[in-house]
């Protein structure tokens, strides 16, 4: 486990101490300045450092990593929106998933060609949705 940790994090260790650091602290979105003070740098530097390939590929490697563990949580988070009470929030979460599974570029048209209120449907389901949520405050 701790090799496959190393190897995903290759980039990220081959840096010096203070850019780790640095990209850790960037993480957990920190201002530059008080990064600068605590890894006791310029933030000139760190700017410098952003500007790097190996820098960025490092924070990219990171970012992957402390990422990975919440992402299946987070898949399974918008599959429980589907069955939301709320049409809006159902509506949100599809449409969500659909960008991202870059569905409403390929297959969308198809799907609206085959039934021309499709769209409207959609749109009235959104609007009913919206009003009856904003009813309730």
């Amino acid at each position: 486990m701790k090799s496959e940790k190393i190897r995903s994090l290759s980039t990220f260790y081959s840096l010096p101490k203070r850019q780790q650091m640095t990209v850790m602290l960037l993480f957990a979105h920190m201002k530059q300045t008080d990064i600068a003070e605590k890894v006791k740098v310029a933030p000139q530097t760190i700017s410098a450092w952003k500007s790097t390939e190996k820098f960025v590929r490092a924070q990219n490697e990171y970012n992957q990593y402390m990422l990975h563990d919440l992402v299946s949580e987070a898949i399974l988070t918008m599959r429980d929106l589907l069955s939301a009470r709320s049409e809006m929030v159902r509506y949100n979460a599809a449409q969500y998933i659909i960008d991202k599974a870059s569905l409403d570029n390929l297959e969308i048209d198809d799907i609206q060609d085959e039934d021309d209120g499709f769209m409207e449907a959609i749109n009235e389901a959104a609007k009913s949705a919206w009003s009856d949520n904003n009813e309730e405050d």
